[in-house]
């Protein structure tokens, strides 16, 4: 067996350890995590853990991934989601990603923003919030923003550096992008081209 198969190996039964040992920290928070859960490095949660997240199978959990999960508030993640690099999630209501999902690096979803009245200054203003769906299949293009009561279909990509809304519309399986997202092509039916040998 070559070196580099050996590092990988290892890397990822060294994941396969960390997942173990945040399983085991979310389930004695009353949190639900199904089986096979990688974690790169131990997430930052902003608050702690209240039955308040649902985790579903072998979902990888990257580097420099925060939640910020208040109480009142949950987040639900399908199977098979891979959450890469310096990530912030937010939920006051609800976040849920689906099955199967790709979430690139320096994303940032919120399902909450302050007011913005002028009668006094932002910061002191409450917070409303609405619950951000994202669908099965979807990929999340780096340094994207998906805000609240944003609905992002089975099946949609969105490039990178683009804003979703909740006034965004999009059909499932459509490319989108920009700020706000906008649909430019869709998803091809036919199979990936074959590797050349």
């Amino acid at each position: 067996m070559d070196i580099a198969r050996q590092e990988t190996r290892f890397r990822n039964s060294l994941y396969r350890l960390k997942g173990a040992m945040l399983k085991a920290y979310l389930h004695f928070h009353g949190c639900k995590v199904d089986n096979k859960l990688k974690c790169k490095r131990f997430p930052i949660f902003r608050t702690v853990p209240q039955k308040n997240f649902f985790i579903g199978n072998n979902v990888t959990i990257g580097f420099n991934i925060t939640f910020d999960i208040h109480e009142g508030g949950r987040l639900v993640i399908g199977d098979r989601v891979n959450l890469t690099q310096d990530i912030l999630i937010c939920a006051r209501s609800e976040v849920s990603i689906g099955e199967d999902t790709l979430v690139a690096e320096n994303v940032s979803i919120r399902d909450g923003d302050h007011m913005s009245c002028r009668s006094e200054p932002i910061h002191s203003q409450p917070v409303v919030s609405d619950p951000v769906r994202i669908g099965r299949d979807v990929w999340i293009g780096a340094f994207s923003v998906v805000l609240k009561g944003a609905s992002i279909p089975d099946g949609v990509v969105i490039g990178a550096k683009s804003l979703v809304l909740q006034s965004s519309s999009m059909i499932p399986y459509s490319i989108n992008v920009g700020s706000p997202v906008r649909r430019i092509a869709m998803r091809a039916d036919d199979s990936p081209p074959a590797a050349d040998e």
